[in-house]
């Protein structure tokens, strides 16, 4: 039996239904059942903590979930309101319901005053026409324009104690992002020590280099980063390994307010549309020239040849050949995991690895595979 399943999977995996009402029992079920019953019973008999502690176990979609408590207090507290983060996220909606009014936003932790501990970055979204159309609701926005840079002023005591408290520094620092906000990444681009903030909007997206003196300044045209496109997240990585940082930017879909489709749920109300109605949008790389800009090699790179409505990236060295690759997750396509590849004379990349290459045939200009993950299926194919 595999470890990892739980119980309540085997028994589901292991009972079937056949014919007219008639129910059986394979092996496995029939081992399954007797687990979970002993499980039963242990719970029924455990003995309580001591300490006047109490841990409640539940049962829950063939999983384990365990709340614990130490005493009266919980493991986790939330301490938003008293910590000073006073924030609220802003959809900009105004009854015409448009495709970005139903995504989230992101942040980022980052220490950008180099104190040694961690800075909030919250992104913040806005309204994305005026409320002035038949049916449209009034303008109330609940928090503050525009997305927000909190300071972390942690104090720690001498008894050991710490009171965490949060300043916002949006104002002092010179971060004016008040475009549609979608997520956040940072990283020191130009090696000066100070980490440095990118932001993805619908819309043109923004550079905001650290002045390493609690500012920063808006360098989205200068660095060459500022697409317009539908920017949802981003990374930072050293994709060639000369010692700068790279840029990574995954899109989502064709999407302008003008592009408004009307759609409608299945009782004929007027609804949001699927992402699906709009055509995905390509990722960007950008390579990173080592002297304040960045050169747009997403074509060369191999990873426009695969669209998909773009998420959420990770990069990480996935097949341990020393390299960083790249997931990507899509909303409702395949994701793509990009590995990197030998950069062929004429691909307009001249600093990638040529010590590995991927076992399946790649076409000449290829700089990157991609391999779709199909979960509905065990066949696996690799494009480029």
């Amino acid at each position: 039996m595999n470890p990892d399943r739980s119980p309540l999977s085997v028994v589901k995996s292991a009972a079937a239904f056949r014919g007219a009402g008639r129910f059986r029992f394979t092996a496995v079920g029939a081992l399954a059942m007797v687990l979970l019953g002993g499980l039963a019973l242990w719970l029924r008999a455990r003995p309580v903590l001591s300490g006047g502690g109490d841990r409640g176990v539940a049962l829950l979609s063939g999983g384990l979930l365990s709340g614990s408590k130490t005493g009266s207090q919980d493991i986790f507290a939330d301490v938003t309101a008293r910590s000073g983060i006073d924030f609220t996220h802003d959809n900009g909606a105004t009854g015409r319901l448009l495709l970005p009014e139903i995504m989230g936003a992101g942040g980022a932790l980052f220490d950008y005053d180099n104190d040694g501990d961690l800075d909030l970055f919250v992104v913040q979204g806005s309204t994305l026409e005026p409320a002035t159309r038949e049916g449209a609701a009034p303008t109330v926005r609940p928090s503050p324009p525009g997305s927000r840079l909190y300071r972390n002023d942690l104090q720690v005591h001498a008894d050991g104690s710490r009171t965490l408290h949060f300043t916002d520094v949006t104002d002092q620092s010179g971060i004016v992002a008040r475009g549609y906000g979608m997520g956040a990444a940072t990283g020191d681009i130009d090696n000066d020590g100070c980490v440095d903030l990118y932001v993805t909007n619908l819309g043109p997206n923004q550079m905001f280099r650290n002045n390493c003196d609690g500012t920063f300044t808006d360098v989205s045209k200068q660095t060459g980063t500022g697409h317009s496109g539908w920017g949802t997240s981003a990374t930072f990585f050293d994709y060639d390994q000369d010692g700068w940082l790279d840029l990574f930017v995954a899109n989502y879909v064709a999407f302008a307010v003008d592009m408004k489709r009307e759609c409608f749920s299945r009782g004929s109300a007027p609804d949001y549309c699927s992402p699906a109605v709009y055509p995905p949008a390509a990722a960007q790389l950008f390579h990173n020239n080592g002297d304040g800009t960045f050169a747009d090699v997403s074509v060369a790179s191999g990873i426009t040849r695969e669209l998909g409505a773009g998420l959420g990236v990770v990069a990480a060295d996935l097949n341990a050949d020393g390299w960083t690759d790249l997931y990507v997750a899509n909303d409702g396509l395949p994701n793509h995991l990009w590995i990197i590849n030998t950069a062929p004379a004429g691909s307009g990349i001249t600093a990638l690895p040529r010590a590995w290459r991927s076992a399946a045939p790649v076409r000449p200009r290829a700089a990157w595979v991609s391999t779709p993950a199909i979960s509905t299926a065990t066949v696996t194919r690799t494009c480029s």
